[in-house]
């Protein structure tokens, strides 16, 4: 803890009593990092690839003049992951997001906003690329016109 002690100045401690949830079947390969101050809830059968990490808060970023490790911690806000989603390798998941039921995220993705039910998205932010269209009882591309019959 002394690396995380500023050298002159008495800092404020915070206090967090962060609960995580994970349901039955969440399967998971190395390198899973959760990061909670308030909540992170994995609901059942999610599945996450290698190296995700999942934080429900950020280090501050107010104070130019101080190193950002002696900042407190900030933007907390609840995570969920609902059931069945497909987190890939590399996702980095921000706080206050919550990922719809069956929805696939894309390796080497950030998530900063929510993402929809059975949907795909990808990118750094992460975005809809894809969302399942159940008529057609297949996934079709979110710039994909849809044809009337």
């Amino acid at each position: 803890t002394e690396m995380m002690s500023h050298p002159d100045l008495a800092l404020h401690v915070q206090h967090f009593q962060p609960r995580i949830t994970i349901g039955n079947r969440v399967t998971s390969t190395g390198g899973l990092t959760l990061a909670a101050m308030q909540a992170i809830t994995i609901e059942d059968d999610v599945m996450l690839a290698g190296n995700v990490f999942i934080s429900d808060g950020s280090h501050g970023l107010e104070h130019t003049e101080m190193p950002y490790k002696f900042q407190p911690m900030s933007r907390i806000a609840p995570v969920t992951i609902r059931r069945g989603c497909w987190i890939g390798q590399n996702v980095v998941v921000l706080p206050g997001v919550t990922i719809g039921e069956m929805a696939i995220v894309g390796a080497n993705s950030v998530v900063t906003s929510d993402i929809p039910a059975r949907s795909v998205a990808i990118g750094a932010p992460a975005r809809i690329v894809k969302r399942w269209d159940a008529a057609l009882g297949a996934w079709r591309r979110v710039d994909q016109p849809v044809t009337a019959d």
